[in-house]
């Protein structure tokens, strides 16, 4: 299951390097293989395996490019998300998997995508109450509680997240503070 966004275009497999798209080939031949398509990739990418669709459902999972207002059961992947969790050497951006118990956004791991910062309004808007971000670490996941996420961005979007009026409680390695998230 790829979640859109795999390409630029249909014929972004046939730029890559002949080494890297034959290795792509290659797992994923035999594999039963679903490329749910994106804003990047309307179409299921040229010369690959596999079946395009717009949303594809495993009930009670639905899985689909970009997430929906309301919904539950939703796997989705367009906003690549990304949170800071501070430290004591000072905040540590990464792409994260954002959960809050209804849905799941999966972070991008493209070379060429930036991420969004979970307290950016279209995030925000589709988990109100906040969750759980889930930061990719060199060795290991971290795991923090991103408290309320409306709103906190459309304040005042030059304001820095972390600032006074931010209640976003941060835990790395089982030390909490509040702080920048």
């Amino acid at each position: 299951m790829l979640l859109g966004d795999s390409f630029d275009d249909p014929g972004g497999c046939a730029r890559l390097p002949e080494p890297e798209c034959a290795t792509l080939k290659r797992l994923l031949h035999g594999v039963a293989v679903t490329w749910v398509l994106g804003n990047h990739d309307p179409v299921a990418p040229e010369g690959l395996p596999g079946e395009a669709v717009e949303e594809w459902r495993d009930a009670p999972l639905n899985f689909r490019h970009i997430g929906a207002p309301r919904a539950a059961g939703e796997v989705s992947g367009h906003f690549h998300p990304k949170a800071t969790m501070e430290t004591r050497a000072g905040g540590v951006t990464r792409p994260c998997f954002l959960f809050d118990g209804r849905r799941l956004i999966l972070p991008a791991f493209g070379a060429y995508t930036g991420g969004l910062d979970i307290r950016d309004p279209a995030i925000a808007a589709l988990m109100p109450r906040g969750g759980r971000a889930f930061l990719l670490g060199k060795d290991r996941l971290f795991s923090m509680p991103t408290g309320p996420l409306r709103g906190l961005a459309a304040k005042d979007p030059g304001r820095k997240p972390g600032s006074e009026g931010d209640e976003l409680p941060l835990a790395l390695n089982g030390v909490t503070a509040r702080g920048p998230g």
